[in-house]
């Protein structure tokens, strides 16, 4: 469905893929699955559910893709199909049916994002033969689902990261040793793993254990398998010393991967049996402070090695004894490198990073092979001959780019005569034809950033014939001359001047003889205007990015089909344009993406976008759009989003997209804008359009005509109408709408719906019509929805249910909590006993529930009968509900749960909320599955062992807002499984050394709001796999986290609920190393000292501060924190006015980096202090190299919900745009008139002088 244009210029990419650096290739990489995964989305709806893709029509489905989608189960059509792929992500999947996909002969299984928690030991009957890649990442499984999976005959590929799998046993992987090859068990609980657990797994080459809490490895945990295993990643950990015994016992191990563990030595004082050979070594982020010869005595060699991000200080005679091609060591505290430290590498070592450290003199580098080299962000004044006569021939690659770096001098150039790629900020001024004489001629890359160039002369790049990409961001270049490129037209591929500019026009004279130009970056610039002209030289151009100009037109000819017949990409966002004229982008056949977010664009005109045949995506969001002509867009066949969010538009044409995504899944986004109502005066009776998904949420619509959706009646499938205001529906607005699957009506003030409303709708699955003010619904109301699966009717004002409302249906999810419903409703709900998986109920006035007489819902997984008035009788009932995994009974008054439910539990339940039901002692529940029980909100005084003997496999306790004094010795011995403990809320005095015995595998505890008179320094000293706690600050009490939190090496979150107005003495020494999220909260706290993070030991760090009464925050909070160089923010619902500079932009490189900001919910007064925002925000995609739009957009629309109190509430990013105009220093710029006004006064007051000194 893609051009062969577009076929050829992804063939060309991927061919170019070897003459590449590492990370240009994982950007290309990642920009090129994205495309994929696009074309994914192409494939046609499935016939057993359209809202799920399939490459095939049938009966071989081929790829089925399922995301996003409801679905509590796999659904049952899928097992009358053959399917070669199936991926189901966020579809809240609860439970996998025995035999469910026996017909399918699978050979990729994706399950997602999903709730799964175990499978059934036939979950995976009839594929045994086929499946080879099973993929279930990011679910809840608490165990491995051996008895599903030791029977799959050709599983190579097994991804179980991201769930919670506790202990590995002996026979978990039974079967699988000759077949299997990849196993990712990263980001679960693991502490240890069993000796005899990947015995005889002789195939297995790439085994990930990254993100447990493994704290060591036994000498013969691999022994007697693993032979074949090539890479161990065991990132993440809480490992202090390399495995060294475990590792010898490999035979062809490749890479070792033990970044962020708390390992100080590598093998100083050690001794193995067989020295170990590796390709990589990975140990960045630890805590080595000092290498030495001893370091890698154990290894006969390892080619790559990596120590990024470790306390290294001194580099000593370190590699005597290993053969080593590379070494990176950026971000370390390295200031001495001793003579000798790389002389074993003399004739081996290619590569070395000694970037960013404080490194005041280049280090003697007697390396006759070396071939790159980076000194980026140290201390070194100049490189002079004498500091490269060693390693100069050889090196094709130099770095010497920082602040406190004055780059090479001229002489020693000439010792460079191999180099291709290199990077400085020597000081010139003016380049012109002398000034880079001495460079090689055989340079291919040359970044002159932040050199403060202002001139670049004729000639200047005379002798770099071969030159293919040129870097001269950050500079204030006024002035180029017009053949200054010609000596490189025939080889420059890439050009960046993000920031470099200060001319207001184009300079097309210029840049006009580069034909061979692949990818132009002028973004963050003054430019003006384009002429015409600018890019007709263009042939092979690709990328084109005009972001955070100045531009306020763009021609309709800027670009075009003749001479530029292979641009993919065009960036034109945050400008000043103020129209689309008619044929602005028209005949650009190989356009992709394109780019015009945040201009104040109010018009598009007829054919503005036309015969763009391989357009993907168009952004037009951010802007103040008004009026969108009939036939704006037009032959755009391939065109997957157009996004149309936060305008001004009052109404909406779909008049205006004509022969728009017929080759495609459209969906058009206009959210957020000012339309009031939708009506339709079509001038003829037909479009060809083909809208599938369309967004109207959060605008003003209180009237939906009823002939307005005609032109799209045919093709959406999705139509979002939440959070407007609509009282009454139009009764024929949905009329013959036959292939609308989900309908979002949430969020309006609906009163009324008429019987015939959706009797059109004849394919709806997804009805939400929560959150309005309905009272009632007609009984027909889905006499003809008979694919009806998801009705949502929350939070509205129904007091009952017709009887036969449902009788048409196969509704498998209701939710009709927060209503006015008085009796359970029997009747209704017994017309899709056979398909009804989720019932809620939850907030309504039910006061008497017959179990008995639900006995029906067999299929019944979900069941919530929170905040009613729920009497349930001592006499017993039966309760059946064999596959029901969740009841909540929350919020009812129960005093004491009866016998003949606490012991006839199903054994399915795995959830059980008895939150707030007046209970006075743990429930003595019979034996049962029970993973996450919620007793919050009761009258517990004491808990004891015994009470959970039956609750071996629970996860999760809530005993929150209990009357809980202490926690006892050994009370939690039998919750060998548990890993998160809810206690705040109780009456707790003490909290000693003894109180979380046996709960060392306990992963997240919340305590805040306990009435502490004591808290012992050793508190969590059992808690070794402790990762997140949430507590108060305690004040009064002298309470040191740094303290407390010294054994707990694994922590990565606190949540602190401050009670004071400060944090003062809370963080008095060095943190876990592994700690990278801070949450700070309460009213209370008013004031950050300015040393309160500078303990933080981690090089990236997310902090959170919300619902405070701070009002401004010092940047040398941030300026304090020593360690971080990357940092996140979020400041939500306080207090804050204004927020001083954070971060610092890359032409000012001082080591730390905001990679994001969340402002909403404050009381922000901008203005021009708040100026850096914007300049982080021009910034933003150049720094996180977003070269092939791969960053995600969150950063902006958090930006867009961020308002400014003192400009009646507009988005930040509005009001930096129009209203206030400020200089990079944060003051305000100069008014024109103001300019005027100065010069005038001036002229007048020289005249004086002149008059009065001659008289």
């Amino acid at each position: 469905m893609i051009s062969q244009k577009y076929i050829g210029f992804v063939s060309k990419h991927k061919l170019k893929l070897k003459e590449m650096k590492f990370f240009d290739k994982i950007c290309l990489l990642l920009f090129l699955t994205n495309v994929d995964s696009r074309l994914k989305e192409q494939h046609r709806p499935c016939s057993f559910n359209p809202l799920c893709t399939c490459s095939n029509g049938g009966p071989d489905l081929g790829s089925v893709c399922c995301h996003n989608i409801p679905f509590m189960t796999v659904p049952s059509q899928i097992n009358n199909s053959a399917i070669y792929i199936m991926s189901l992500k966020e579809n809240k999947l609860r439970f996998l049916e025995d035999n469910s996909l026996n017909g399918t002969g699978l050979w990729k299984l994706q399950i997602n994002n999903n709730l799964l928690t175990d499978l059934p030991s036939n979950a995976l009957a009839g594929l045994e033969k086929t499946l080879s890649i099973l993929d279930l990442s990011k679910n809840n499984l608490v165990r491995i689902p051996r008895e599903a999976i030791q029977n799959l005959e050709k599983l190579s590929n097994l991804n179980l990261a991201g769930n919670k799998i506790t202990y590995l046993n002996s026979d978990d992987f039974r079967n699988l040793g000759k077949t299997l090859k990849l196993l990712d068990l990263s980001e679960n609980a693991l502490m240890q793993v069993q000796n005899d657990v990947f015995r005889n797994m002789i195939s297995l080459e790439v085994l990930n254990l990254a993100y447990n809490s493994i704290i060591s490895i036994d000498d013969i945990t691999f022994h007697g398998g693993l032979n074949n295993l090539k890479h161990i990643i065991l990132t993440g950990n809480q490992l202090q010393q390399i495995p060294l015994n475990a590792l010898a016992n490999f035979r062809n191990i490749k890479i070792v991967n033990l970044n962020e563990n708390l390992i100080s030595s590598i093998s100083e004082g050690r001794e193995i049996r067989n020295r170990i050979y590796l390709d990589e070594l990975h140990l960045e982020h630890n805590l080595i402070k000092e290498l030495t010869a001893e370091s890698f005595r154990l290894f006969s060699q390892v080619d790559r090695i990596f120590l990024k991000g470790n306390p290294l200080s001194i580099v000593n005679d370190t590699f005597l004894t290993t053969n080593t091609t590379e070494i990176y060591m950026p971000y370390c505290s390295i200031s001495v490198i001793t003579h000798t430290a790389f002389l074993s590498s003399t004739h081996s070592l290619q590569v070395l990073d000694l970037s960013h450290n404080e490194l005041k003199e280049f280090p003697v580098l007697p390396l006759t092979r070396l071939t790159k080299l980076s000194l980026a962000g140290n201390l070194i004044k100049e490189v002079v001959p004498e500091d490269i006569k060693y390693c100069g021939n050889s090196l094709k690659y130099l770095d010497i780019t920082g602040t406190k770096m004055s780059g090479l001098s001229e002489e020693s150039m000439n010792y460079l005569p191999n180099v291709r790629e290199l990077s400085f900020n020597k000081q010139y001024p003016v380049v012109g034809a002398e000034s880079l004489q001495n460079i090689s001629p055989s340079m291919e890359k040359l970044n002159m950033v932040q050199c403060s160039i202002k001139v670049i002369e004729n000639g200047a790049f005379n002798r770099l014939s071969g030159l293919k990409s040129l870097d001269l961001s950050y500079n204030t270049i006024s002035k180029i001359g017009n053949t200054t490129f010609k000596d490189i037209k025939h080889s420059l591929e890439k050009l960046i001047l993000h920031s470099a500019l200060r001319i207001s026009i184009f300079p097309y004279k210029a840049l006009n003889s580069l034909s061979k130009l692949e990818y132009l970056d002028v973004s963050s610039n003054d430019i003006q205007y384009l002429p015409y002209n600018s890019f007709v030289s263009f042939q092979n151009l690709r990328h084109l990015n005009l972001n955070h100009n100045e531009l306020k037109d763009l021609d309709s000819n800027f670009v075009n089909d003749i001479h530029n017949p292979n641009l993919a990409e065009i960036k034109v966002a945050f400008n000043k344009i103020t129209s689309l004229k008619s044929y602005t982008f028209r005949n650009l056949r190989s356009l992709i993406y394109l780019q015009l977010n945040d201009n104040l664009i109010e018009f598009i005109r007829k054919s503005a976008f036309l015969d763009l045949d391989s357009i993907m995506i168009i952004r037009l969001e951010g802007n103040s759009i008004q009026t969108i002509d009939s036939e704006a867009f037009q032959n755009l066949p391939n065109i997957q989003v157009i996004n149309l969010a936060y305008n001004k538009l009052s109404s909406f044409n779909l008049e205006a997209f004509n022969q728009v995504g017929r080759l495609s899944t459209l969906r058009i986004d206009v959210n957020h804008n000012n339309i009031q109502n939708l009506t339709g005066d079509y001038t003829v009776t037909h479009t060809s359009s083909n809208i599938k998904h369309l967004n109207f949420s959060h605008n003003n619509i209180s009237y939906l005509d009823s002939n307005y959706l005609d032109p799209i009646r045919l093709s959406v499938t999705i139509l979002d109408l939440s959070y407007n205001r609509l009282v009454n529906l139009t009764t024929l607005a949905f009329t013959n709408m036959a292939h609308l699957q989900t309908l979002i009506l949430s969020n309006n003030i609906i009163s009324k719906i008429d019987e015939d409303e959706f009797k059109g709708l004849r394919s709806i699955q997804v009805l939400d019509l929560s959150m309005n003010n309905l009272n009632t619904l007609p009984e027909n109301l889905f006499e003809k929805q008979k694919q009806l699966r998801i009705f949502l009717l929350h939070h509205n004002e129904i007091d009952e249910l017709p009887e036969d409302i449902f009788k048409a249906t196969i509704l498998e999810q209701i939710d009709l909590s927060f209503n006015n419903i008085e009796e359970f409703p029997y009747y209704s709900i017994s017309q899709i006993k056979n398909t009804l998986q989720f019932l809620n109920l939850a907030g309504n006035q039910i006061e008497a529930l017959n179990f008995s007489s639900i006995m029906s819902l067999q299929n019944l997984r979900y069941l919530s009968l929170s905040r009613n008035r729920l009497f349930i009788p001592s006499s017993e009932e039966d309760l059946q509900l064999p596959k029901l995994i969740t009841l909540d009974l929350s919020h009812n008054t129960i005093k004491e749960l009866p016998a003949w439910i606490a012991n006839h539990l199903p054994p399915s339940l795995e959830q059980l909320n008895l939150a707030n039901t007046s209970l006075e002692t743990v429930p003595a529940l019979g034996s049962c599955n029970i993973l996450i029980l919620n007793l919050s909100s009761n009258s517990i005084q004491t808990v004891e062992q015994e009470e959970f003997e039956q609750l071996k496999k629970l996860q999760t306790i809530d005993l929150s807002n209990n009357l809980l004094l202490t926690t006892y010795n050994n009370v939690w011995s039998n919750l060998q499984h548990l890993k998160t403990l809810y206690l705040q809320k109780n009456p707790i005095q003490k909290l000693l050394n003894n109180s979380f015995m046996n709960m060392e595998r306990l992963q997240e505890l919340f305590m805040k709001k306990l009435k502490l008179q004591e808290i012992d320094q050793d508190v969590f000293h059992e808690l070794t796999a402790l990762k997140k706690v949430e507590m108060d600050t305690f004040p009064n009490k002298n309470m040191d986290l740094s303290q407390i939190l010294r054994n707990n090496q694994g922590i990565q979150e606190i949540r602190l609920h401050v009670q004071d107005n400060g944090l003062d003495g809370i963080f008095n020494g060095e943190l876990p190393k592994s700690l990278k999220f801070i949450v700070l909260e309460g009213e209370n706290l008013k004031h950050l000292d300015e040393s309160i993070f500078s303990y933080i030991q981690s090089q990236t760090l997310k902090l959170n501060i919300q619902n405070s009464n701070i009002t401004k925050l010092s940047q040398k909070v941030f300026q304090n924190m020593k360690e971080v160089r990357n940092f996140t923010v979020e400041f939500i619902n306080n207090k804050l006015q204004t927020l001083e500079k954070l971060y610092a932009v890359g032409k000012e490189v001082s080591g730390k980096y905001l990679k994001h900001l969340k402002l909403s919910g404050n009381q922000l007064d901008c203005d021009c202090e708040l100026f850096w925002i914007w300049e982080w925000l021009k910034e933003y995609e150049y720094v996180n190299k977003c070269e092939e739009r791969i960053c995600e957009e969150t950063y902006l629309h958090d930006l867009r919900e961020t308002k400014c109190v003192n400009m009646n509430n507009r988005s930040i990013i509005n009001v930096f745009k129009t209203d206030l105009q400020c200089v990079s220093n944060g003051t305000p710029a100069e008014n024109p008139k103001s300019i005027l006004l100065h010069f005038f006064i001036s002229i007048v007051f020289m005249l004086f002088y002149i008059k009065v000194v001659i008289i």
